[in-house]
Parts: structure tokens; C-alpha cells; sequence
């Protein structure tokens, strides 16, 4: 789970898995539920050769900038990266699409964003509590099943999205299921002291890792080229 209060760089966060997992040789699909996936994809084309992702939608490029940008589009055109803004509202659509791009050897992660967007129709009558905690649950099952990581992004729940002193938040806060925090290996939140400045002081929380330590890592953000990198703190 990588989870952080709204506008904190969850989407950026996952592209940077997502992509590097692509450029590393991994079938990756990436499930967006908001954004359409063109606009993804020109974040995902300015942050390789760190171009500004509105200086590609607009074409304010001079020459090299151009040819940077077409080494890296051709560089992403031979991964196995693929994007689909279509399938993920629904966890029975999500659960098909899964099953087959894995049926067929074309699958090795996904990366859902975000998990609060999607719906379980064929419960009948549950709450969005109970909705939640079946897709956690059901994503759970698929990546054993499957054999397959999957990556969920998701919102803090709005007492830690209102928290006026900007505390860090916690893996408790995670929105409308505990199930998220149970059923999760890995619990990443995102931690941005001011989040009205693009380039400030950001924070990633390891706050769950059934296999190892937890720990606090500061990164570098650039959400004008939609990269995050960093080292350990501590």
C-alpha cells in the first residue's frame, strides 16, 4: 500500500514503481481510476528525459529537448508497460483484466490507483467499509494465486487529511477499512511538510514490513518532472 493525504504524489510515487519496474524487464499494468491514461502516460514521457510534462502537452520544445524526449518514448515503447484507465472501477472488471494479461505470460505487477475508487457491485447492500475490506482481501488473494506484486495506492481518511498541525500520518488512517493495514506486506505513506510547495521538504514512511525493519527515508520531489529520489534518514 502506498498511502498519503490528497495532492502528496501518490500517482507520482506509483509511476516511479511502475516504470522502473518496466525499464527493469517486469510486465507491468498500471490501473488509474481518475486521471485518463494519456495524461499518465506524458508524466510518465517528461520524467525520463526531465522534461516539464506541460512543456510536452504544450510543445514548447526546442530540438535536443525533442530528440531526448523521442529516445525516451521509443525506451518505453519497447517495455511491457501498459496503462489502462477503463478497468479499475470495478474489482470484478480489475479481477478479469488481471487474470488474463497473466493467463496470457503479460503480467508481473500492478499498480492500482487507487484502491478507494473501486467498487464491489456484487455485494449486495455492504457498506463502503465492507467493499473496501473485500477488494483488499481479494487483491490479496490474486497477488498469491497469481503470483504477482501488486501495488495499491490509497487515501489517508480525512481526520489525517484535516490533521491542521501536519502530523505524519499513520497506517491507521488509511481510508474506510482496517483490512487495508492488515492485509498489506508493505505499508508506504507520504509525508510533505508543506504542501503547497512543490519542491518541499517530503518524507517516505515505511510503516509496515512484514519481511524487515521500518524506517523513514527523505526524497527529492519534482512534481514538474514527476520524479522522486532520495536517500535513507534513518
Amino acid at each position: 500500500i502506498v498511502g498519503a493525504r490528497p495532492s502528496c504524489g501518490k500517482t507520482t510515487l506509483g509511476l516511479v514503481f511502475g516504470v522502473n519496474a518496466a525499464l527493469a524487464g517486469a510486465k507491468v499494468l498500471y490501473v488509474s481510476t481518475e486521471m485518463k491514461a494519456a495524461r499518465l502516460l506524458a508524466k510518465v514521457t517528461s520524467r525520463l528525459p526531465g522534461l516539464s510534462s506541460q512543456a510536452i502537452v504544450r510543445g514548447n520544445l526546442n530540438e535536443p529537448q525533442i530528440d531526448a524526449l523521442g529516445f525516451q518514448v521509443e525506451r518505453m515503447a519497447k517495455t511491457a508497460f501498459l496503462v489502462n484507465d477503463r478497468v479499475g472501477r470495478t474489482f470484478e472488471a480489475l479481477e478479469a483484466e488481471i487474470w488474463r494479461l497473466r493467463s496470457q505470460g503479460r503480467l508481473d505487477l500492478v499498480v492500482l490507483d487507487y484502491i478507494q475508487q473501486v467498487s464491489y457491485p456484487s455485494l449486495k447492500a455492504g457498506s463502503r467499509y465492507e467493499e473496501v475490506t473485500k477488494i483488499s482481501g481479494g487483491l490479496q488473494d490474486l497477488a498469491k494465486r497469481l503470483d504477482i506484486h501488486i501495488i495499491a495506492l490509497a487515501q489517508i481518511n480525512r481526520e489525517g487529511a484535516k490533521n491542521k498541525t501536519n502530523d505524519p500520518p499513520n497506517k491507521s488512517q488509511l481510508k474506510e477499512s482496517g483490512a487495508l493495514e492488515q492485509d498489506a506486506d508493505n505499508i508506504i505513506l507520504i509525508h510533505r511538510e508543506n504542501e503547497m510547495d512543490p519542491r518541499g521538504k517530503t518524507t517516505l514512511i515505511l510503516d509496515k514490513n512484514r519481511d524487515g525493519s521500518q524506517g523513514w527515508f527523505d526524497v527529492d520531489v519534482d512534481f514538474s518532472l514527476n520524479r522522486i529520489s532520495g536517500r535513507a534518514r534513518h
